[in-house]
């Protein structure tokens, strides 16, 4: 037991504390002490004995004690023998892991630099270079990916013995970075041995690296640096190699020298990437957009969004400095979206201030294009703005196409069945295949700037134009050149039949209110001094006001501030504006100002809080885009008001002055429209990029053997063919010809067949008709073109207008002339009178289902019934009667007396309904006939709509003032079933009657 507790307590890796050690020594001593002298008492004979054995005891106890310390001494010194080796080969370990890469054995970044250090102390002295070669493997992520981390370290390992071996016992050569080498060139580097050193650095990555049982390539780029010429210091020459190496990288090539200029550029770069992140936050970036012109005339047809970034206190940052950076960080994708929503809104509000409807074009990054959401984000700007999708027109590089062919098709096809126009932007700079150009669903090919630039004198560049234009048309797809900034390369362009073209002999890009500016003027440069009105409230502590240009007074745009403190004399006002600050000085009536905004100036008159003057602007500073308006003013908002124009969108390039003269057509042929047919072996993408070129289109032609055989209906091919059921219907349909989908030709009409006819032939095929637009013009049995159901409804329209003239044949009423003659005479003597719209409700399906003839008996009937009980109501000879064509009719009385005489004329219509209508559509309270779309619809029986205008309570002005306010209350009454009278008596309330719900009683809507 003693010996096993001995072994036990001197075990190899037993552990005592000092404590431990001393309390068992006691113990021990103790325990001898005490039973040796029992042992020997016994044993001992006599005192001599006893003695004897004492002198025992004791050697025995010193021996035992001597032979555990020699254990225990001995165990531990072996301990601290075996601690001190270990703490030297972890001392060994950690310093390895300090100064040297774990899987190479090349130094580190730590001893690479006190290497520098030494270099640079040792050359300075001898006044001699050192050189630094910064190596990036730029092939050594697609190796990791292909084979894992481990294949990865196989070719770090292998490439690190091949540049040892490649360089000098006294270079070094460490690893600083997984896929990152830096190289000190040792000893005496003259300007030729750098050179020779890169020449063989490039020929150990020209061959193939070996892994194991197979090779890779890896590609790389150098960047160099030299002590002293590009760096004091050990930190500032491994910088600047990096920044040699990076710029390499993003050039494309293989080496790149350190330059003052690559530095600056690196600097310029880190303060663009801070400054973006704040930017967006700070609302700091604002569009552009350069018109795309149609160059066979037809005016602007579109225009491109582009973003740019007005910087405090750098000015204006041109694009290209910002959007690379921008890809870099991740960030492109916020600044698209915001892009994106921008353009949308201002083309709506565009829009819908009458400005032309035309598409607004905006670019798109591949890292945009690889959201996840980047659909549901085009679609929820279009929503958010009102913006129909075919007035958008998304723009990509033929790389962010080629990224995820896959991924990119399917999102594409989404957005192009929303109606969106999808474009190539600088096509021919990107990949060789011109595979894509088959499968994605593309609308428009944009030639690159490099190819127009030199087109008149490069015949190369010439040849490649011609060959894109020549290639898009045989597609089918629209063409515009970028960069067009002579008439010569305007004039080559036209003649290679390319339809379209932006650049500066055009426009350069604009601001929003220059671009409006263009829109409305046909100018380029905007105006740099114009009018101004100010409203300034009592107290002077706010302002609002409307400024406009030397020659658009009629254009308004909004100005207003808000006076904040200023420390200076009571004469000077300092507001801040939405167009920066204005300081105006005040002395008596006259007005002296400037503002920040383009060093402007304002010069002007004070009549109580109103100021006019005239403002100036400096056209040779950049321009700062305003902040957004915000009203301010509430007491004076009624004494300005903005009179901007409204302009028509139109196709058409004839002068309106031109328009009002034209002859009334008589044939059918006159107003045929002859689009472009397509053939039946034609794709659907093609009839779909037709359809989305021209909303106008309803119908295409389908061509066969030069023989029309079908026609595809605009409706039934975009819900059916291209959505389909479950919205699938385009990628089902996609590679389906033509003549699969058409539908058979209905109706053919000779050229040659009167307006008249025509409607009276399309009443009689109105049973076997699918839709009314479906309808072939021939001339001598060859196509000629397709009838367009709006324009012949139009046509009828001006014939009967033409009638209306003077007296109208059926009513014997007087026209459109009498009644404006009456109108205006009224206004001019400032008479208050009463003027009633007269509208027939349903009668247009009453005309398809009982036809033409006895349509005119109607209107002829109900013009009797008018004019008889106007005159039978004792109103005098100031009442006032009127057919202005169709079934529409106005009276004019005096102020209050057009109620009663419209209660009458609803009366007398409800006792000739049985004539009207015949007994058996009377009894069943309707009739079935054609509606617009070609379809059976139930109708009510005949009624009338009655809008009034009593200009006793509503005060206008003109007769376009009156026409409009009649022409809303009219529509009102429209809106009501049955016969209806609506009064509008004042700006916010209308009084309805009702006939069929409440013939005499008074209603007021609010």
């Amino acid at each position: 037991m003693f010996l096993t507790t001995w072994r036990e307590l001197f075990a190899p890796d037993r552990k005592l504390s000092p404590v431990k050690i001393a309390l068992l020594y006691a113990v021990l001593v103790f325990v001898w002490l005490l039973y040796s002298d029992a042992a020997f008492t016994l044993i001992s004979k006599d005192l001599i004995e006893f003695s004897y054995f004492t002198f025992v005891k004791a050697a025995i106890f010193i021996f035992i004690s001597a032979c555990f310390l020699y254990r225990l001494i001995n165990h531990y010194n072996k301990l601290l023998t075996s601690s001190k080796k270990t703490f030297k080969q972890a001392e060994g370990e950690i310093k390895k892991l300090a100064y040297y890469d774990r899987e190479t054995g090349l130094p580190n970044h730590n001893l690479l630099m006190d290497r520098l250090n030494q270099a640079i102390a040792f050359n300075s002295r001898k006044r001699k270079n050192v050189s630094v070669i910064y190596i990036n493997l730029i092939g050594l992520k697609s190796v990791v990916d292909a084979r894992g981390h481990d294949g990865g370290c196989e070719v770090v390992q292998s490439i690190s013995k091949l540049l040892v071996s490649t360089l000098r016992q006294y270079d070094t050569v460490a690893r600083i970075h997984r896929d990152e080498f830096v190289v000190v060139l040792g000893g005496n580097v003259l300007e030729g041995d750098v050179a020779i050193i890169l020449n063989k650095l490039q020929a150990v990555f020209s061959t193939p690296i070996k892994i194991a049982t197979s090779e890779t390539m890896i590609t790389t780029c150098f960047g160099v640096a030299c002590f002293p010429a590009d760096g004091m210091t050990s930190e500032l020459l491994l910088q600047n190699a990096h920044i040699a190496m990076n710029q390499a990288r993003l050039n494309g090539v293989s080496i790149q020298y350190f330059s003052e200029a690559l530095n600056h550029k690196a600097t310029e770069l880190h303060n663009i990437e801070t400054g973006l992140s704040r930017a967006m936050d700070n609302n700091e970036f604002f569009l552009c957009y350069q018109p795309q012109i149609d160059i066979n005339g037809k005016g602007i047809i579109g225009m491109e969004a582009l973003v740019r970034w007005q910087r405090p206190g750098y000015g204006l940052v041109p694009p290209d400095k910002f959007i690379p950076v921008a890809e870099d960080n991740g960030l492109i994708v916020k600044l698209g979206e915001y892009v994106l929503k921008e353009a949308c809104r201002q083309n709506k509000a565009w829009q819908d201030n009458g400005l032309p409807k035309i598409k607004v074009a905006v670019n798109l990054s591949a890292r945009q294009l690889r959201d996840n959401n980047f659909v549901s984000m085009v679609m929820q700007s279009l929503d958010e703005t009102g913006l129909e999708p075919h007035f958008l027109e998304l723009e990509l590089t033929e790389s962010a196409l080629m990224h995820d062919t896959s991924d990119t098709i399917c999102k594409l096809l989404k957005l192009k069945e929303a109606g969106i126009w999808i474009s190539i932007d600088d096509f021919g700079t990107g990949y060789s295949s011109l595979s894509y150009l088959k499968h994605l669903p593309i609308d428009t090919i944009k030639i690159d700037r490099s190819f127009v630039r030199d087109i008149v004198n490069d015949p190369d560049d010439a040849a490649i134009a011609e060959a894109i234009i020549a290639m898009a048309r045989s597609l089918k797809l629209n063409v515009i050149a970028e960069g067009v900034e002579t008439l010569e390369q305007l004039d080559f362009l036209r003649k290679s039949n390319c339809q379209q073209a932006q650049g500066f002999f055009f426009s350069k890009p604009l601001v929003p209110h220059h671009f409006e500016y263009f829109l409305l003027t046909g100018k380029t440069a905007a105006s740099t001094y114009g009018t101004l009105a100010f409203a300034f409230s009592d107290d002077f502590s706010s302002f609002e006001g409307l400024w406009s240009y030397k020659d658009q007074p009629d254009w308004n745009n909004v100005w207003n501030g808000e006076r904040i403190k200023n420390s200076r004399n009571d004469t000077e006002m300092v507001f801040k504006t939405n167009y920066g600050l204005l300081e105006l000085n005040i002395l008596e009536d006259k007005v002296s100002a400037i503002y920040t905004h383009n060093n402007g100036r304002i010069e002007g008159t004070l009549h109580g809080n109103q100021l006019t003057g005239i403002w100036t602007q400096d056209s040779k500073s950049d321009y700062i885009p305003p902040i957004r308006a915000q009203k301010n003013l509430t007491k004076n908002e009624s004494k300005i008001q903005t009179n901007r124009p409204v302009l028509v969108a139109t196709t058409s390039t004839e002068p309106a002055s031109e328009k009002s003269n034209e002859v009334r057509a008589e044939f059918i042929g006159e107003i045929a429209i002859k689009p472009e047919p397509v053939f039946s072996g034609d794709t659907i993408p093609v009839v779909l990029n037709r359809f989305q070129s021209d909303s106008n289109l309803l119908v295409l032609p389908v061509i066969e053997k030069n023989m029309v055989v079908g026609v595809i209906n605009r409706t039934t091919f975009l819900e059916e063919h291209v959505i389909g059921r479950h919205g699938f219907g385009f990628h089902i349909n996609h590679s389906k010809k033509i003549h699969a989908l058409m539908t058979p030709v209905e109706l053919i009409l000779e050229n040659t067949t009167t307006i008249e006819e025509a409607a009276k032939l399309i009443q009689a095929s109105s049973q076997r008709l699918t839709r009314m637009d479906n309808i072939i013009i021939l001339s001598n049995g060859e196509y000629s073109g397709i009838v367009n159901i709006n324009k012949l409804f139009h046509a009828i329209t001006e014939i009967n207008l033409a009638l209306a003239k003077g007296a109208n044949p059926l009513t014997g009423l007087p026209g459109n002339e009498s009644i404006q003659r009456d109108i205006s005479r009224r206004l001019d003597n400032r008479t208050p009178f009463d003027i009633a719209y007269i509208d027939i409700d349903n009668f247009k399906p009453f005309n398809d289902h009982y036809g033409f003839q006895r349509g005119d008996v109607v209107i002829k009937a109900i013009g009797e019934i008018i004019s008889k009980v106007a005159h039978s109501t004792g109103s005098g000879t100031s009442c006032f009667c009127g057919h202005i064509g169709g079934d529409d009719f106005i009276i004019i009385t005096e102020p209050h007396h057009s109620e009663h005489i419209s209660k009458q004329i609803i009366n007398k219509l409800e006792e000739h309904l049985p004539v009207f209508h015949g007994e058996m559509d009377f009894s069943a309270g309707g009739f079935t006939a054609m509606n617009r779309k070609g379809e059976q619809e139930r109708f009510n029986l005949l009624s009338i709509s009655i809008g009034i205008v009593n200009t006793r309570l509503t005060p206008v002005n003109s007769y376009a003032e009156l026409a409009s306010v009649s022409t809303e209350v009219k529509k009102a009454a429209k809106k009501i079933s049955g016969s209806s009278i609506v009064v509008n008596r004042r700006a916010c309330e209308e009084e309805i009657y009702n006939v069929e719900t409440d013939p005499l009683q008074l209603r007021l809507s609010y």
